[in-house]
């Protein structure tokens, strides 16, 4: 059992069912356009896109997505009007949380933890997914408040600015190994890989806490006494 002043998570692929999201838009795109897709391999190569845009000088998520997805249709040999490049900007508001998302931030606030969200989605586009959530954050740095994106440092470096507490009294909790857990671990924090899609750790890269979701962590923290 573990006790931390702050648990702090990722929130698209972690909080939010990014992949899931981007399938469904994905294939209400192939209808429109008249083209059978493979929604599931065309969002991971679309994510590829999206990690390399977000390598250069910083610009909003919502144009990463547009522009990636300009990039992965033209793979296809398919120009995007302008309308349809913009099929997951759009659809973003309407990512569910994964099940287990709410019940668990719900769970560690009533224990007496804050909560803190660190995302590399921009403020405007991440504030209807914070409403889906339903569970409100102690505190919210995005790509927008430290112009760049994770896993650049930027992010974690805000959040200790802010929350005022030590490393060694927050815990994180991410999806991506690349982008969170890696350089989470590399600042000093304790990490918590959630692991839904059940991909295999990099050598040396996993934490000691591996979970499949969130539900585990609500038993690995006990109550705060703060």
């Amino acid at each position: 059992m573990l006790l931390y002043d702050v648990v702090a998570f990722d929130c698209c692929g972690t909080l939010i069912d990014r992949e899931g999201g981007m399938e469904r838009a994905l294939r209400g795109l192939g209808r429109e356009l008249g083209v059978k897709l493979d929604a599931p391999a065309l969002v991971r190569r679309y994510l590829q896109h999206e990690m390399c845009l977000e390598q250069g000088s910083y610009r909003r998520y919502r144009d990463v997505l547009r522009l990636g997805l300009i990039a992965l249709f033209k793979e296809q040999g398919i120009f995007l009007p302008p309308r349809a490049s913009r099929a997951l900007t759009d659809s973003l508001p309407l990512w569910r949380p994964f099940p287990d998302t709410a019940p668990t931030l719900r769970r560690l606030r009533a224990r007496g933890y804050r909560t803190a969200l660190l995302s590399n989605v921009d403020d405007r586009l991440l504030r209807p997914s914070i409403k889906r959530i339903g569970v409100p954050f102690d505190y919210v740095v995005t790509a927008d408040a430290v112009r760049s994106y994770k896993p650049a440092a930027r992010h974690w470096q805000r959040l200790l600015a802010v929350c005022g507490a030590p490393k060694r009294r927050i815990l994180y909790a991410g999806a991506s190994l690349v982008q969170d857990i890696i350089p989470a671990r590399t600042l000093g924090l304790e990490c918590v890989w959630i692991n839904r899609r059940r991909e295999r750790a990099l050598p040396g890269a996993a934490p000691r806490h591996v979970f499949a979701d969130l539900r585990p962590l609500g038993k690995l923290l006990i109550p705060n006494s703060r």
